[in-house]
């Protein structure tokens, strides 16, 4: 009797650890249906991956990508999430949606971005937001670049105050401090140096998401657009966190 009370009692125990865990993703969803913009969902999902993975015990270089792709399985749009965490991770471009004009656009931006030593962020935030698009001209696009030019904004906010909050999530022999391209200069000049590479990836998964459902029959929402962007940012972080090599 007391070994099945015992049992049943364990089984209750890891049935609500299950539980848990699969609850997550509802959480986020629930946020979501507030109004919330696709930048701001996106950056919630990296936070709900980042408590997600500080969670487990037994979290290493060997396993994080499986339990990061547990995560993403149990999101409403888990499965372009995954499609474009792949795609950056085998170094794939995730940006192929996107016309040669888009490019061009996101290299202006990049270049004046470049070029600029922001007071704040508030004026980082103003000069993205402020920026006119001058190659693209197609409706579907610069509904896009509206989707792009969020998840810009707050995917450089998120990067710039929690990298090192990620590069202390396991012992890697190599740290995103080691890789950051910016260690001197005022804030300014850092904000973008250090954050772009992973922001990089953010906006050209979620832009590609966008023209694609912008283009086709189905609806644009900030869940498929803020889970591609998720993919290709978690992708990013863990190429240089834990899949470079020293």
């Amino acid at each position: 009797m007391l070994c099945l009370s015992g049992f049943f009692i364990s089984c209750e125990k890891t049935d609500d650890k299950m539980l848990e865990k699969e609850v997550f993703s509802s959480e986020v969803s629930v946020k979501s249906t507030s109004e919330m913009s696709v930048g701001e969902l996106h950056n919630l999902y990296l936070d709900d991956l980042y408590e997600y993975l500080s969670e487990q015990d037994d979290l290493d270089a060997e396993n994080i990508s499986d339990y990061t792709r547990g995560f993403l399985q149990n999101l409403q749009y888990g499965d372009l999430a995954i499609e474009y965490y792949d795609y950056d991770l085998n170094e794939e471009a995730v940006d192929y949606n996107l016309s040669p004009e888009f490019k061009n656009e996101i290299n202006n931006l990049n270049t004046i971005l470049d070029g600029e030593d922001f007071i704040d962020f508030d004026a980082f935030e103003t000069l993205v937001v402020n920026y006119q698009p001058i190659f693209i001209s197609e409706q579907y696009e610069i509904d896009a670049w509206g989707y792009y030019s969020d998840i810009l904004v707050h995917s450089t906010a998120y990067w710039n105050e929690n990298l090192d909050k990620w590069d202390n999530l396991i012992d890697v022999p190599v740290t995103l401090n080691d890789k950051k391209p910016c260690k001197e200069g005022s804030w300014g000049k850092r904000l973008w140096c250090n954050t772009k590479k992973y922001v990089g990836a953010d906006v050209a998964a979620g832009a590609s998401q966008a023209v694609v459902l912008l283009l086709g029959p189905n609806p644009v929402t900030i869940g498929a657009v803020g889970g591609s962007a998720l993919g290709g940012s978690v992708a990013a972080i863990f190429k240089d966190l834990i899949f470079s090599e020293e």
